[in-house]
């Protein structure tokens, strides 16, 4: 079974989880992204909670 099947039948309700999986399928087709921005909040926002837990 494909792993985005099994990920959305897991029902995360984590946006950090789902923020991570949408930027690993950036990941998958960057090379049809032309120009893509973040936002340092964004970023600073998915890292805060790793940091804390250190």
């Amino acid at each position: 079974m494909d792993w985005k099947i099994l990920t959305a039948l897991n029902n995360n309700p984590d946006p950090k989880f789902n923020i991570s999986l949408a930027f690993r399928q950036l990941a998958e087709n960057a090379d049809k992204i032309g120009n893509l921005n973040i936002s340092p909040e964004l970023l600073d926002s998915i890292l805060s909670e790793k940091r804390e837990n250190k």
